[in-house]
């Protein structure tokens, strides 16, 4: 997980990343907690059930937003998926802790719903979210559909 950052831009307040894992040594919520004091919110928009038990996070605040896997968000989704971002936000108590998103990979709709908070809220150009998601997010968006979209959206080309 790296910061998403634009030089021109402030800092993101999201990251994204693949869901964790209950049984993984490394990659399961206690481990998470306890080597990211920076994170205070999870949304997971996963359609599934999580691989994961939220009830072991004691600091982190977990938030489930089901979103369909391959499909690009509607407009409804969307204004819900900024909206809880938002209410995560406005209870953080620095500008140095982060909200994760994740899906199963952490690179699709996480990246498109990233993006759509980074344009929308922060005043990013697509192609700045795009980048700065990419970097922070390797490979970033993969799916073109899902760039497309992005640009379609806001009126960029």
């Amino acid at each position: 997980m790296v910061n998403i950052t634009s030089p021109e831009k402030p800092k993101s307040p999201l990251l994204g990343m693949k869901t964790l894992t209950q049984t993984d040594p490394i990659h399961n919520p206690t481990t998470f907690e306890d080597n990211h004091p920076e994170i205070f919110g999870i949304v997971d928009i996963g359609s599934n059930t999580p691989s994961y038990d939220p009830s072991n996070f004691k600091r982190i605040e977990y938030v489930k937003y089901k979103t369909e896997s391959k499909v690009i968000p509607d407009n409804i989704s969307i204004l819900k998926f900024i909206s809880i971002v938002d209410k995560l936000i406005k209870r953080r108590e620095s500008t140095d802790q982060f909200v994760v998103v994740h899906c199963h990979y952490g690179q699709n709709r996480t990246g498109f719903l990233i993006c759509c908070y980074l344009v929308e809220k922060l005043g990013w150009s697509v192609k700045e979210a795009l980048d700065s998601f990419e970097v922070g997010k390797p490979p970033g968006v993969k799916h073109e559909h899902f760039k497309n979209a992005l640009y379609l959206r806001y009126g960029e080309s």
